[in-house]
């Protein structure tokens, strides 16, 4: 968990490659897995620093988690208030990696008049 926490330290230092920066905090999520008691005492132990110097850490799973929630619930509230997406736009959603083009997304699925008006909201090529 040492290790761990230290290579995350000096990562989360590093600015101007801030890809692969995460790239490799992915990488690191995946090879150094502990034990969950320890993960638990790792991630507060981020939490606290990161708010201590104010700059979140979130893992790549827990981005990868939220960009499917965000997925699933632009999906959801355009199935209910347009019937069933057609295969095109559910395809572009599902190459949508960046949270914050999600976020503007579910908010334009939220108040949108139309699925046409809607998918003028869409990015040409993912």
């Amino acid at each position: 968990m040492k290790a761990k926490l230290e290579l995350i330290r000096l990562l989360r230092e590093r600015k101007e490659m801030r890809r692969d920066v995460i790239d490799l905090l992915r990488f690191i999520d995946w090879e150094l897995i502990l034990p969950q008691n320890m993960e638990q005492e790792l991630k507060e132990t981020i939490r606290k620093e990161n708010k201590e110097i104010g700059k979140p850490y979130i893992s790549s799973w827990e981005r990868m988690a939220i960009q499917e929630t965000l997925r699933a619930n632009i999906i959801e509230i355009l199935e209910i208030r347009f019937g069933s997406l057609p295969q095109g736009i559910a395809e572009t959603l599902d190459g949508i990696t960046d949270a914050e083009m999600l976020k503007e997304l579910l908010r334009e699925a939220v108040k949108c008049e139309s699925l046409g008006a809607f998918a003028e909201h869409l990015p040409v090529a993912v």
